[in-house]
């Protein structure tokens, strides 16, 4: 499937999601100007979580940690006003340059999690599709399968250049009547 409910990543799973409040983690690139000034923050970081580091030119090598202090007289020193206005030493930021940011960020956020002793139930799945016989004529068939469960073997692919792919293989259990499958034309 390329297209799917978030909901059925959950129940894959055997569980449900929710609304709780949980920590994510964040990660922000800032510009400092000469003389240390100008990075904010885009949010409040949780208590002691922040970590920052200079980067260099390429914007992905981490230089020197920038560690909690009194800026003003010491290098590779920050302090934060107003939970996101971060201040550097001039020294260290004698010309302008960037940093990154490392926090976690507290909130309420739809979730699931996936623990040793939930597992998912029975499903019935409908599934639509058209059948072209020899006659090229179109036939409209529904397949339903009454009693199924997803395997563990769930395959999630993602990346920045594809749209995600979900595959999901069913085992395939008769009902109590002892019906596996039922294939009706519509």
């Amino acid at each position: 499937m390329e297209i799917y409910e978030k909901k059925v990543i959950a129940l894959l799973f055997g569980t449900a999601i929710t609304s709780k409040t949980m920590s994510v983690a964040k990660r922000e690139v800032l510009s400092v100007a000469a003389g240390g000034t100008g990075a904010e923050l885009s949010a409040t970081p949780k208590s002691g979580s922040l970590s920052v580091f200079i980067l260099d030119a390429d914007l992905h090598t981490h230089g020197v940690e920038q560690t909690v202090g009194t800026p003003a007289t010491t290098e590779n020193k920050y302090s934060i006003a107003n939970n996101t206005e971060l201040t550097f030493n001039a020294t260290t930021f004698a010309s302008a340059g960037k940093v990154v940011a490392y926090y976690l960020l507290d909130g309420t956020h739809n979730s699931f999690t996936v623990d040793n002793v939930s597992f998912p139930g029975g499903y019935t799945i409908y599934a639509d599709a058209a059948l072209r016989g020899t006659n090229q004529v179109d036939t409209y068939v529904q397949y339903q399968l009454p009693n199924v469960k997803p395997k563990s073997n769930v395959s999630i692919t993602m990346d920045a250049d594809n749209v995600t792919t979900l595959s999901i293989e069913w085992d395939i259990f008769p009902d109590s009547a002892g019906n596996m499958m039922h294939y009706v034309e519509v």
